[in-house]
């Protein structure tokens, strides 16, 4: 176990990170561990998303009494944490600039740098609204899905059973929802 104190402004310190590494010109076998990691802080701690960005670093979003994205090299070595409000994020993406985009379930948006693990945005939710997935398209915009009780702007209830259905007529909807990485459409 290496010990660490990690303060990122009014972060949480970070207690504990346990480390286990196969050897370095091991031989493994498909499905082997070659390296795991553990970030423990104070609270309970929960993992829930993981991307990669362009450089092989390994990120790491979870929550605890904050919300966290954890930055290791491809080693596996820890570089950084940035952590959050709300305790609620659920999924993560990294685009093509080597931006990481994490989504909460209250559909939060936050963009991280996913080379230093500073947070450089942060969007609000939307009221009635529960992400569970992000990706992004070709052109880096920000896919959400998860699930509605009311209307979202710009809804056309595209794909329901019967035209003129709304969620307010059935309950809960499924929703995809596009939203502009740079303020461009």
């Amino acid at each position: 176990t290496v010990v660490a104190t990690t303060t990122c402004g009014p972060c949480t310190t970070v207690s504990a990170i346990t480390t286990t590494t196969a050897s370095p010109n091991a031989t493994v076998a498909p499905g082997e561990v070659i390296w795991a990691r553990s970030l423990a802080t104070t609270s309970n701690d929960y993992g829930y998303a993981v991307a990669v960005g362009r450089q092989g670093q390994v990120l790491v979003g979870g929550r605890h009494s904050r919300s966290f994205v954890a930055n290791y090299n491809p080693t596996g070595t820890h570089v950084a944490t940035v952590e959050f409000s709300p305790s609620n994020l659920v999924a993560m993406a990294v685009d093509s600039h080597n931006t990481a985009w994490a989504v909460s379930d209250s559909t939060t948006l936050w963009q991280v740098s996913s080379e230093n693990t500073t947070l450089l945005s942060t969007r609000p939710s939307i009221s009635g609204a529960s992400a569970t997935k992000i990706a992004l398209d070709f052109q880096d915009n920000v896919l959400v899905v998860g699930t509605t009780s009311t209307n979202l702007h710009g809804n056309t209830n595209a794909g329901a059973p019967t035209g003129g259905l709304t969620s307010t007529n059935l309950g809960n909807d499924a929703f995809l929802m596009k939203l502009a990485r740079n303020g461009t459409r």
